[in-house]
């Protein structure tokens, strides 16, 4: 029997809440005058590099979904300052900021800036880095429809999520693993790892995933029957 397809929408959805746990400083969704009022007024000119860089990079995730002229405007800045400042962590930063980006409306460039971000991440040990690259990756294979890179890279940001401990990621990042898995007929893998995103979602009391991976679930059910 051919898979149940997710709509559109709830492939957005999707994505788009795996992306909020992950990204950094993608932290805050929709735009907050407050805030935005807040970090223009710390941006004086002492500032060291890593400070500035981390109110445009805020700045830029503030418009992220209301205004991408200027997230992109806030995200070049930052990645002006980060060239700057000759700091290979900065810059791998501000690429992994373009890449997340950019993956929401044109994921083949965001591919570019990741891949720019991950080999950085690796010469520094910055294992957080390594993990945010690979699930970048996986979401974005995920838009262009490319399950089977998509899982890879959801199973290689695994490895870092678990030694990390990071038991909120590794929920995201098993439920998309999951869900590549429902596309290609894999069935019986994907109930494992609905399964067990359920089993984090209750330790970790994230109800909106739990309710998400019940549905996915369900879906499962339907396939098979």
């Amino acid at each position: 029997m051919p898979a149940l397809r997710f709509s559109r929408n709830t492939a957005l959805l999707t994505i788009l809440l795996a992306t909020i746990w992950f990204a950094i400083p993608k932290a805050t969704v929709a735009q907050d005058r407050a805030k935005v009022n807040k970090l223009l007024a710390k941006l004086t000119d002492n500032l060291p590099d890593s400070t500035r860089y981390l109110y445009l990079s805020r700045l830029a995730a503030q418009y992220w979904y209301t205004n991408m002229d200027t997230a992109l405007l806030y995200a070049n800045k930052a990645l002006l300052v980060a060239k700057q400042s000759r700091s290979e962590a900065l810059l791998a930063k501000a690429y992994q900021l373009f890449g997340s980006i950019y993956s929401d409306f044109d994921p083949g460039k965001a591919i570019g800036y990741i891949y720019k971000a991950l080999p950085m991440c690796e010469r520094l040990g910055n294992e957080q880095g390594i993990m945010i690259c690979y699930n970048d990756l996986g979401l974005c294979f995920m838009v262009l429809d490319k399950k089977e890179q998509a899982e890879q890279m959801f199973d290689k940001a695994l490895v870092y999520a678990y030694k990390l401990r990071r038991t909120y990621h590794v929920s995201y990042l098993v439920g998309n693993k999951g869900r590549m898995q429902f596309e290609q007929n894999k069935y019986d893998s994907a109930m494992l790892c609905f399964r067990l995103a359920c089993k984090l979602d209750l330790q970790n009391v994230d109800s909106l995933s739990y309710g998400q991976n019940l549905i996915n679930i369900g879906s499962v059910y339907a396939a098979q029957n």
